[in-house]
C-alpha cells in the first residue's frame, strides 16, 4: 500500500534513544516521550531521521512492497493472500502487546530489539526456501511468526520522534522533509528490484532485503543507546495518566476515518499488483516495479510542500478538508483502475500519480492532526494508534474482505467490480464523516448555550 509505509519500514534504530519502525508498543512510545522531556543526551540529528527513513524503507521495498509478485509466483489464491495478510496484521498487534510487557519487565530495550530484528531477518529468509513455498500452511506460519518477532521493533513512534526533534530544533524542517526519504527509497528500489526480478526471479527480492536489513541491524547495534531503567520505572508509575483524553469525539472520529479509509485502501495496497498480473494480458514485472516507482515518486512533492498547503500557519486547506478531498480523489482512482483495458496494463502508470494525493496527502495530514489532538505525554501514543489502525487493523481486515470478494465469479465478484464498490464505499463514508462533524458542532453549540452562566 501502499502503505504497510506508511510506509513503515522493517526496522532500524538510531541515536540517541530507541526508535522503532511500523508498530511500537505504546509503553515504549510513552517512555520515549518521558525520556525526551528530561535532561539527557542531545536531540537526534536530522540526518539520522533521513537515514532511518531511507535504509529501513529500502529493505521493506525489496521484499514487502513487491510481495504480490511473490504470492503470485508461488501460486497462492486471492483468498489465501487475504488470509495471510490479515494473519500478519493480527500477529503484529499481538506481538506489539507481548514485547511491550517484556521490555517493561526487563527495563531495557536494546537486547530485545536487536535480538528480535536479527531473528526477524532469519525467519523472513525462510520464505525463499522451496519447501516453504510449496505449502500454504508453511508460508502462513513463517510469515506470521516473522511478523510477531519483528513487531518488537516496529512502530509509528518514529513519526512522534520526528515531530519532537523538529520542535526542538525550531521547526527548521517539516515532518514531510524527513518522510520523503522513505518515498525516495521505495521509488528507486522498487523499479530496480522489479527489473531484477524479471531477470533473476524471486532471489533478487530476498537478496536486496537481506542486504538493507543487515545494514539496518548493524546501525541499530552500533547506535542504540544503553537501557534507561529510570525512564522505564517512571513510566510504570505514570501508566494511567491522561488516558481519558483519547475518548473525546474528535479523537474517536479521527480514528474512525483512518480505519474506514484504510479498509478501502487495502484493495489497492494489497491487491493492485495481483490484479495487474492476473487480470491483464502478460503484464511484465517491470511494469509492476515502474508502478511502485511512480506511486512513491508522486509522494515526494506532497511530503515536501504539504506544510505550505495545509500544515503551515496560514493553510489553504484545513486538515479535515484534506481528508474529504482524499475521499473524492481515492474514489476517482478506484474507478480508473476498473476502467483499465486488459490489453494495456502499462496504462496503470498514468493512474498512479493519484497515490501522492490519496496516500501521502492523507498520511501527512493524519500525522499533523494526530499531533494536534494529543494531550501532554500522549504524542507517541496517538501516533501509534494512527499507524496501528491504518496499517494493521484496517489493512488486515480489508485484505481479508477484498481477498474473498475479488475472487473470480462465482466465488466472488472479481477485481473490477470490487474497485467500483470501493469507490462507492469511500464516497458514502466521506459524506457520513462530514455529517458527523456537523452534528458534533451543533451539539457543542447547544451545550454551550445550555451551560450555566
Amino acid at each position: 500500500s501502499a502503505q504497510e509505509l506508511a510506509r513503515k519500514p522493517l526496522g532500524a534504530v538510531w541515536p540517541t534513544r530507541p526508535v522503532m519502525p511500523d508498530s511500537a508498543p505504546a509503553s515504549l512510545s510513552v517512555i520515549l516521550e518521558d525520556a525526551d522531556s528530561s535532561p539527557g543526551p542531545a536531540p537526534i540529528p536530522l540526518w539520522t531521521l533521513k537515514a532511518y527513513q531511507f535504509l529501513g524503507t529500502a529493505a521493506w521495498a525489496c521484499l514487502y512492497r513487491l510481495i504480490g509478485i511473490y504470492y503470485n509466483d508461488i501460486g497462492l489464491t486471492r483468498s489465501q493472500i487475504g488470509i495471510i495478510t490479515v494473519g500478519r496484521r493480527c500477529c503484529a498487534f499481538l506481538g506489539l502487546l507481548f514485547w511491550a510487557r517484556v521490555c517493561d519487565y526487563l527495563g531495557e530495550y536494546k537486547r530485545v530489539l536487536v535480538t528480535c530484528n536479527a531473528l526477524g531477518i532469519a525467519v523472513n529468509i525462510l520464505l525463499a526456501v522451496p519447501v516453504v513455498q510449496s505449502h500454504f500452511i508453511l508460508v502462513a506460519v513463517v510469515t506470521m511468526s516473522g511478523t510477531f518477532i519483528a513487531s518488537a521493533a516496529s512502530s509509528g513512534v518514529v513519526d512522534a520522534l520526528c515531530n519532537r526533534v523538529l520542535d526542538r530544533q525550531g521547526a527548521r524542517q517539516s515532518y514531510g522533509d524527513q518522510r520523503l526519504w522513505s518515498s525516495l527509497a521505495a521509488a528507486v528500489l522498487s523499479l530496480f528490484v522489479g527489473y531484477l526480478v524479471d531477470i533473476f526471479g524471486l532471489a533478487a527480492m530476498f537478496t536486496g532485503y537481506v542486504l538493507f536489513a543487515c545494514i539496518n541491524l548493524t546501525v541499530m547495534f552500533r547506535y542504540l543507546p544503553a537501557p534507561d531503567a529510570e525512564a522505564a520505572a517512571d513510566f510504570r508509575r505514570r501508566r494511567q495518566r491522561n488516558t481519558e483524553n483519547l475518548c473525546r469525539f474528535e479523537v474517536l472520529w479521527f480514528f474512525a476515518n483512518l480505519f474506514v479509509y484504510g479498509l478501502c485502501m487495502a484493495l489497492v495496497e494489497g491487491f493492485l499488483f495481483v490484479y495487474l498480473l492476473q487480470d491483464f494480458d502478460a503484464t511484465p514485472k517491470i511494469v509492476v516495479g515502474a508502478a511502485v516507482t511512480v506511486m512513491c515518486s508522486s509522494e515526494i512533492p506532497v511530503f515536501k510542500w504539504f506544510h505550505k498547503v495545509a500544515g503551515g500557519e496560514r493553510p489553504c486547506v484545513s486538515l479535515r478538508g484534506v481528508f474529504s478531498m482524499c475521499h473524492i480523489l481515492f474514489a476517482a482512482r478506484c474507478l480508473l483502475y476498473a476502467l483499465l483495458p486488459a490489453s494495456m496494463p502499462w496504462l496503470v502508470l498514468f493512474v498512479e500519480p493519484f497515490h501522492g494525493l490519496t496516500f501521502a496527502f492523507m498520511w501527512n495530514a493524519a500525522v499533523v492532526y494526530g499531533k494536534s489532538l494529543a494531550g501532554p505525554g500522549q504524542e507517541a501514543t496517538i501516533q501509534a494508534f494512527v499507524t496501528g489502525l491504518y496499517y494493521q487493523l484496517a489493512d488486515g481486515m480489508g485484505s481479508f474482505l477484498w481477498g474473498h470478494l475479488a475472487e473470480a465469479p462465482p466465488l466472488g465478484i472479481g477485481f473490477r467490480r470490487c474497485y467500483v464498490g470501493d469507490a462507492a464505499v469511500v464516497l458514502a463514508w466521506g459524506a457520513l464523516w462530514r455529517l458527523g462533524w456537523c452534528f458534533h458542532r451543533s451539539a457543542s453549540a447547544s451545550g454551550a448555550e445550555a451551560a450555566p452562566r
